[in-house]
């Protein structure tokens, strides 16, 4: 496609077909504490800033709800590893194993007490 005001910022043609310009940017954002939705219109170099901001925003909210699946995941295998341990009652040789065990073990206490 081609735009024939392509980047001709004094005079912007605020659209983004033929006769406009590609940074003409429409974005629909929707507030999630009300759920209502906004359409909004502008230059793509003003919208830029915003869209990064949320897009940052975003990541970090999703990278802590991971660290928080991680972390529960854990916890939960090693209260399963404990109550294993602690139903056959293993006699380990290996002194790795024995660590293991017996931090597993100590996670199945820790959980109890919460």
């Amino acid at each position: 496609m081609v735009y024939k005001k392509a980047f001709k910022c004094s005079r912007c043609p605020e659209n983004n077909t033929e006769k406009g310009c590609p940074v003409w940017w429409e974005m629909v954002l929707k507030n999630e504490e009300t759920g209502q939705t906004k359409v909004t219109k502008a230059c793509g170099f003003t919208l830029l800033p915003q869209l990064m901001a949320m897009v940052s925003t975003d990541t970090l909210h999703s990278v802590a709800a991971s660290y928080d699946m991680r972390n529960k995941v854990v916890e939960n295998v090693g209260k399963v590893i404990g109550a294993i341990n602690d139903k056959l009652e293993l006699n380990f040789e290996d002194e790795e194993l024995k660590k293991m065990s017996s931090f597993n073990s100590k996670l199945l206490e820790e959980s109890k007490g919460e």
